[in-house]
């Protein structure tokens, strides 16, 4: 697991792998991001980020009116 930063389309992408682990089963997580500005700091938490929600989103609904 960890994270990779590549080079594409002149812009900074960060693919990030992650395990996650309950005690009902085990997740492998994938996410990924554009580096703003090439900010790879903050493109690296937003990678975490979207491979967190693609798992959260089956659990938290949202209701719009």
């Amino acid at each position: 697991m960890g994270i990779n930063l590549v080079r594409e389309f002149d812009a900074w992408i960060v693919i990030t792998a992650l395990r996650a682990t309950s005690s009902e089963r085990s997740y492998r997580l994938l996410g990924s991001s554009e580096a703003p500005g090439d900010d790879t700091t903050r493109g690296s938490a937003l990678s975490v980020l979207d491979a967190v929600n693609r798992v959260l989103q089956k659990y938290l609904t949202v209701e719009t009116e």
